[in-house]
């Protein structure tokens, strides 16, 4: 069962990664948009002409390991990744330190019932004493007492 604070929690997660979702196709759209070149309709509608600017391909930089790592333009959705993972993280460790309480109060709930019922127990015997002594007695009054026997002259 959760808790309100849990289900709000769940729902401020819920809502980040919509928005880092969101944010993240917004991202590609863009980048999708710059990557593909412009087109441009000949006289016939089956050929299609594209126009680029620079067709030499480059050469992919060496990693040398000495610089930052090589930009590739998914470092925005890399940090909301790392972000995300981060806030679930912690909330997992807070969840770990909540069950660790739940498990101490949870022992000493169990000795403190196992106290109440060692009491029970030994009141149940001691009402049980009192009552047959209550027994004893009462059958005691019930019986008719005996006269001396003795005679008046």
């Amino acid at each position: 069962m959760t808790s309100e604070y849990e289900r709000r929690y769940l729902a401020e997660l819920y809502a980040e990664d919509d928005r880092l979702r969101a944010e993240h196709t917004e991202w590609l759209a863009r980048r999708e948009a710059q990557a593909s070149p412009p087109v441009e309709n000949s006289d016939r509608d089956d050929i299609l002409y594209r126009r680029n600017e620079n067709n030499e391909q480059v050469a992919p930089a060496a990693d040398d390991g000495t610089g930052p790592p090589a930009d590739d333009g998914d470092d925005e959705f890399a940090a909301a990744v790392e972000k995300f993972s981060e806030v679930v993280e912690r909330r997992l460790l807070d969840l770990d330190r909540e069950n660790a309480l739940m498990r101490n109060e949870a022992v000493e709930v169990k000795a403190l019932l196992g106290s109440a019922l060692e009491k029970v127990a030994r009141l149940e015997g001691q009402i049980d004493t009192l009552l047959a002594i209550i027994g004893q007695r009462a059958a005691a009054r019930s019986a008719p007492e005996e006269l001396p026997n003795w005679r008046r002259n």
